[in-house]
């Protein structure tokens, strides 16, 4: 996740924004390191698959992969129901 991202996804909750300080030692920041990693807790991966689509292109889901698929089937979702509207306009 970008740096942008970090601080999106620290915004989301008392939970994200511990994990994201709990891992800040962790955290490389830099011009050479555009993208960090960082583990957080989910509750469920309906849940934090809409959570987290909302940090947008500043976050990519590694794992774990049902996670990750979640995400893109919820962002091509969006893509097709704005792209209807756009086709109509």
């Amino acid at each position: 996740m970008t740096a942008t991202g970090l601080d999106r996804i620290s915004k989301l909750g008392a939970f994200a924004a511990q994990a994201v300080e709990a891992q800040r030692d962790t955290i490389v920041s830099g011009p050479d390191q555009a993208w960090q990693t960082i583990i957080m807790p989910i509750e469920t991966i309906d849940h934090a698959a809409q959570m987290l689509l909302g940090i947008g292109p500043e976050l990519e889901v590694i794992a774990p992969p049902a996670l990750r698929q979640r995400v893109r089937e919820l962002a091509f979702q969006c893509c097709q129901l704005h792209e209807d509207k756009c086709n109509q306009d």
